[in-house]
């Protein structure tokens, strides 16, 4: 019985609590941590008092899980904060009281640099270079225009060769027929077809298909083309008979040769670029038609004139007789009234006889001689600029001159034969105003 009964209830410990502060430097802020021991930590309130000079005042703050932070103002840098935490339980009851302090430590100026806490590894360079991914697209040389390009004609064009073309491209307008340009591999063209009286303007490009250069150049300067139509040729005037079997007329402006035709006898055509023209041979007789056209260049003048005519006859000379006695006249002559007086002196003689003739002249004879040269002479068919479509034939002559052996045997002669027949070598179409065929 006088055993002592140990206490059955065991004594509740008192509630402690401590509080541990800190500042991180680089970001001017400071944390505190309340902590209570033996019993969970539900609420804290902490104020943060101001107690005078050298303290920082930062206000009262409210924590569920004991840890309180607040930003440190620019000015309260080395200064102390005090204040009390309180740890609550859940119906408000204070639980501890800790009081505590701490001094904010001055934060390290945002201008100085950090210097790195670790050394880069440097990395050693290889040997092998590494390729470039992306492939450089190669600098093409430019191709020049043409220069110098000149009219070399009514419808030709030259213009100087550029380095790098392998073509070259010629532009005109207006159009022709459809068409307006045209690729040449040469260093000039002749514009076809123009009509009369149009202005066309052309120009030249450079084309190239190197790999070295740009595939085309800019544009030549443009010259101008025009075509005039071409002046008429009169019908060749006094187309005359000048010899037993030639005929003559006079010039006609613009004409480089003519055209002859006869007909009766040996018809024949001939081109000449004289003036006259020996229409038979030697020892002809009959009724000749001598026709005549002026010939132009087709550019100035029109390929053919109008035509002149002459119709002659020819008929065989009659040899009068030297020996021939001349029959007496029907009316007698009247005699003399009175005989003339006679002489008082006879003529003295002659001295001397003349001298007999050695030699008599040489009879006349004619020698011909062709040229080894020959030219070629164009025709238009038909002529003239009435008919859209025509056809250009060409033949060759050559020349034919005739000398006397004695001047007063006769007048040397030069005419032209044809040394090849008409052939066709090309066609064309005149502008309008034309007609078919």
């Amino acid at each position: 019985t006088d055993t002592p009964v140990p206490p059955t209830d065991t004594p509740t410990p008192e509630p402690r609590g401590s509080v541990s502060c800190a500042n991180a430097v680089s970001a001017n802020r400071v944390t505190c941590t309340f902590s209570l021991e033996h019993y969970a930590l539900e609420f804290a309130r902490v104020d943060w008092s101001d107690r005078g000079t050298g303290h920082a005042f930062i206000g009262n703050v409210e924590t569920a899980d004991g840890i309180f932070s607040a930003d440190i103002a620019p000015g309260d840098c080395g200064k102390t904060i005090e204040g009390r935490a309180v740890a609550l339980d859940s119906g408000s009851v204070q639980l501890a009281t800790v009081d505590f302090s701490h001094a904010l430590v001055c934060p390290i100026p945002t201008d100085t640099p950090v210097p790195p806490t670790d050394t880069p590894t440097p990395v050693p360079p290889t040997d092998t270079p590494i390729p470039p991914t992306d492939t450089p697209t190669p600098t093409l040389i430019p191709l020049a225009a043409p220069g110098n390009l000149r009219a070399t004609g009514l419808s030709k064009v030259i213009w100087d060769a550029v380095t790098g073309a392998t073509k070259y491209r010629v532009e005109w307008s207006p159009a022709i027929n459809g068409r307006s340009s045209e690729d040449v591999s040469a260093t000039e063209y002749f514009v076809g077809n123009m009509a009369f009286d149009v202005t066309y303007s052309v120009r030249v490009q450079a084309l190239s298909s190197s790999a070295d250069y740009e595939k085309a150049s800019a544009w030549s300067n443009s010259v101008e083309l025009l075509y005039p139509s071409p002046k008429d040729l009169p019908a060749p005037g006094n187309l005359r008979k000048t010899g037993k079997l030639e005929v003559s007329w006079d010039a006609v402006t613009g004409a480089l040769n003519y055209r002859v035709s006869v007909s009766g006898g040996a018809s024949k055509l001939d081109i000449v670029g004289g003036t006259s023209y020996m229409f038979a041979p030697e020892g002809s007789v009959g009724t000749f038609t001598i026709a005549v056209w002026a010939l132009g260049d087709g550019e100035d003048y029109e390929w053919e004139g109008e035509q002149a005519s002459l119709t002659v006859t020819v008929v065989k000379d009659t040899p009068v007789p030297t020996d021939t006695p001349v029959p007496p006249t029907d009316t007698p002559v009247p005699p003399r009234e009175t005989d003339p007086p006679p002489r008082d002196t006879e003529p003295p003689p002659r001295d001397t006889e003349p001298p007999p003739r050695d030699t008599e002249p040489p009879p006349c004879k004619e020698t011909c001689n062709w040229s080894s040269n020959e030219w070629s002479v164009t025709e238009r068919r038909p002529p003239g600029n009435l008919a859209c479509n025509y056809d250009i034939y060409e033949r060759k002559l050559r020349q034919k001159t005739c000398t006397w052996n004695r001047p007063e045997c006769g007048n040397d002669r030069t005419f032209n034969q044809i040394t090849q027949d008409w052939k066709k070598i090309g066609s064309g179409t005149n502008p309008p105003p034309c007609a078919n065929p």
